[in-house]
């Protein structure tokens, strides 16, 4: 008797660790509660110049929200994030690989604060 009960307690505890990490995979490898994988610089700079203009920075923006509608993933946050303009912290109608990483770390630090 106790050792059914110790099979069972067992091959319940392996589903349900099963279920979870099949839920953290579908979720994109992101697990409850955390970030989806944030944007490289690169996937924003589509012409490899360098630099991110506001029409790659609403081009790569739109193709990421596509993506990520068309594989189920939701859409939370759309109308919070951030514009162009709040990460050309100079200015000059561009950001720079310093500029984006920036804001990434700033943003993925203020999300570790909630």
């Amino acid at each position: 008797m106790k050792t059914w009960k110790i099979v069972a307690s067992v091959v319940s505890l392996t589903v349900i660790l099963s279920t979870t990490n099949i839920y953290s995979q579908s979720a994109g490898g992101r697990g409850m509660g955390r970030m989806q994988n944030p944007p490289t610089f690169t996937s924003y700079d589509l012409n490899s110049d360098g630099v991110i203009t506001e029409t790659e920075f609403n081009k790569a923006r739109e193709a990421r929200r596509e993506a990520r509608a068309k594989s189920g993933g939701m859409m939370r946050n759309t109308k919070n994030a951030p514009s162009f303009e709040s990460i050309d912290t100079n200015n000059d109608g561009e950001i720079s690989a310093e500029e984006f990483s920036k804001h990434q770390a700033d943003y993925q630090g203020t999300r570790r604060n909630w």
